[in-house]
């Protein structure tokens, strides 16, 4: 499985990808406040993730993609959880390393995912949540076309306190897809 993009790549995360992932954290310490974790993974960490992400690609429920850079070097990742056929809808998180921030990777690699899960799982809506004070994540769902339709107050618990969360939504209506 491979989207090739503008400048990026969305292909499977692989067990070697478990290094850069864990540097990703370290550079940037509030990207697990952001993806509401507890602590940034280490190597191992990161690698019984993407274990389990790929358990959850073959059984149907998931899917994580890396996002790479042209020579395959992983940058950051999208994936979908809360896949839900029935409902014809799923929830979309991403992450980018610092160095790849700020080039118009991320809102792209975002919009290429969402348009392979529409035609995919012939999805109606994709969600995407995050917290209030997260400017940047606003921003890109802002530029794929979400639209912010909520505060879900102390909707999760993180980091040892409840937290609100912001509600966007993306109809495929909106979309030529």
């Amino acid at each position: 499985m491979r989207i090739e993009g503008d400048g990026f790549v969305l292909r499977i995360e692989r067990p070697e990808d478990a290094a850069a992932i864990a540097q990703a954290f370290l550079d940037d310490p509030h990207l697990a406040v952001d993806w509401g974790v507890d602590e940034a993974p280490d190597e191992a960490a990161a690698l019984a993730q993407i274990e389990r992400a790929r358990s959850l690609w073959e059984e149907g429920e998931g899917r994580h993609f890396a996002i790479a850079d042209p020579d395959d070097a992983l940058i950051g990742g999208v994936n979908f959880h809360r896949i839900e056929p029935g409902h014809r809808r799923a929830e979309v998180g991403f992450w980018l390393a610092t160095g790849a921030r700020g080039r118009g990777i991320g809102p792209r690699a975002v919009e290429a995912a969402c348009r392979w899960a529409f035609e995919r799982y012939d999805l109606d809506r994709i969600e995407m949540t995050t917290l209030p004070d997260n400017a940047s994540a606003l921003r890109l769902a802002e530029k794929v076309g979400f639209v912010r339709e909520g505060l879900l107050r102390k909707r999760n618990f993180e980091r040892g306190a409840r937290v609100d969360i912001v509600m966007l939504g993306l109809l495929r209506r909106d979309w030529d897809v």
